[in-house]
């Protein structure tokens, strides 16, 4: 999701530089902004791995509210092998996979105490419900055994979200803005592992499996978000 920030950061330099030209040839700034009552926006943000898209309604000069979609993808694949030296053989290989998403709908009730100029300072709140799953498998092997085992990983949470964020218009229906988030989740996670082993010395083999289930209360930050709005 870094190309998404990248982008963004792009649009935003940009955005700048031609708002400054304008401004310089009129030779003045021009002072306004979408911060008004029964305007529409569209809004792309990351949330470090994740994008969010939102769709937000101002039902008054002060306050908005803000529906929005959660997607974060992610992976790593690994492979690895043990030499022993310094007859440099090989005495164990393995490989890895690992994924996981992330989906959650989320409804933000914004308040603007400051909107002026090419700027607006907002806070917020409103709650989220989200899934999340994760799966992982290992395979492993040298001369004498030889094994695989997986890990799969699902869990819903729901709580509450506050922030608070700033608005910068360099033009009126495109803004960038940026956004500090706390939270406040119950989450019900289930776990599953599993593995199975085989001995290349004898026609021997076994295996395992493990079930687990918890719940409980997080809180924490989403750090700092950056994104672009779209008014209409």
């Amino acid at each position: 999701m870094n190309s998404v920030k990248f982008l963004i950061i792009e649009a935003f330099i940009f955005i700048f530089f031609c708002s400054s030209a304008t401004s310089a040839q009129d030779g003045k700034t021009e002072s306004f902004n979408s911060i008004h009552k029964s305007r529409w926006a569209f809004q792309l943000s990351d949330d470090f791995s994740s994008v969010i898209l939102q769709l937000k309604y101002h039902v008054s000069n002060n306050t908005a509210i803000r529906y929005g979609i959660l997607f974060g993808l992610g992976g790593t694949d690994g492979k690895g092998s043990f030499h022993r030296l310094p007859v440099d053989t090989i005495t164990s290989k393995s490989k890895n996979e690992y994924d996981d998403y992330t989906i959650s709908n989320r409804v933000e009730f914004l308040y603007y105490p400051y909107a002026e100029d090419h700027f607006a300072l907002y806070s917020g709140f409103g709650p989220e419900l989200g899934f999340s799953q994760s799966k992982g498998i290992n395979k492993h092997g040298d001369p004498n055994y030889s094994g695989k085992s997986e890990m799969t990983s699902k869990s819903w949470y729901t709580g509450i979200n506050l922030l608070m964020g700033l608005e910068w218009f360099p033009t009126k229906k495109v803004s960038l803005f940026t956004e500090y988030e706390l939270y406040a989740y119950f989450q019900s996670a289930h776990q599953t592992y599993s593995g199975e082993s085989t001995s290349t010395l004898e026609p021997e083999s076994w295996g395992y499996k493990d079930k687990y289930k918890n719940t409980g209360y997080r809180t924490g930050s989403n750090g700092m978000r950056l994104g672009l709005s779209l008014y209409w």
